[in-house]
């Protein structure tokens, strides 16, 4: 992997031309996301525009009011973990179908769906792995939140410095799914290339991500009501963006690949 600056402008405008060539599976995939939207809209029942604008102008009621509200029941949370299954393989399939404009392969459909389920198991991994990195660093987090208070107010400074850490570390892990998915690497290798990437860039990255975070956020909130209609475009808002940001850290991330692009078995991936 390349030493490089990414360009995020250039990276959109890739983005653009991918989504112009390949839109029918794209618009498959999103379809697909968009249904997951509208099932966990329904079933979860989302905050209507009253209780999502009571949360920040009034938190004691809205605390109040929600306390007596069930928890989530077992089928719910399984069927949630099903959901984050489907999301992560569904932006899997988005990264392999992008990349494949970007790297000019000749991938079939067949090959697209095998290589990204066989790629579910290295992510799974690798989520795991970065609990293993992620628990004791929150942990030292919480112990200095309770030392700060407990014994002495100077030690805030030393947990606010621990806490920026924190924040930068998690973001520097943002792009492995990116380099499991397009350079086929194990969990390990995969989270060595994101931190080795994102800390030449961390500003553009961060910013990217964040912009359209804020942007998925501004609209969603103007159409946040209990109606079906408001879970289907608030779903078609937030998909849209999703994709789209995919595919543009997907051709991001083919600037800093230092060789042709990557050609795998994907029957052996």
């Amino acid at each position: 992997m390349k030493r490089v600056k990414l360009d995020i402008g250039k990276g959109i405008a890739d983005a653009v031309e991918c989504i112009k060539s390949t839109y029918k599976p794209l618009l498959i995939l999103l379809l697909i996301m968009l249904s997951i939207q509208i099932i966990q809209g329904i079933y979860y029942q989302p905050l209507s525009t009253t209780d999502f604008n009571l949360a920040f102008t009034d938190p004691e009621s809205y605390r109040a009011q929600t306390a007596n509200m069930p928890g989530m029941t077992g089928m719910q949370t399984l069927m949630s973990f099903g959901f984050t299954l489907i999301v992560f393989l569904n932006m899997n399939i988005v990264i392999v179908v992008s990349n494949k404009f970007f790297s000019k392969s000749e991938m079939t459909a067949e090959d697209i769906i095998y290589y990204s389920l066989k790629k579910m198991f290295t992510l799974i991994v690798s989520f795991f792995f970065m609990m293993l990195t992620f628990i004791p660093l929150i942990i030292i987090m919480v112990i200095l939140v309770f030392l700060s208070v407990a014994v002495s107010p100077i030690l805030l400074i030393l947990t606010v410095i621990f806490g920026i850490g924190l924040f930068v570390y998690i973001n520097m892990c943002i792009m492995i799914q990116y380099s499991i998915v397009i350079e086929d690497v194990g969990p390990i290798k995969g989270w060595l290339n994101s931190i080795k990437l994102v800390s030449h860039n961390f500003f553009r990255v961060f910013f990217t991500y964040a912009g359209f975070m804020l942007l998925s956020f501004l609209l969603r909130s103007l159409f946040l009501t209990d109606s079906i209609i408001s879970v289907i475009i608030t779903g078609i808002l937030s998909g849209t963006i999703s994709m789209f940001l995919t595919v543009t850290m997907t051709a991001v991330y083919n600037q800093a690949i230092d060789k042709e692009p990557v050609t795998v078995d994907y029957r052996d991936a």
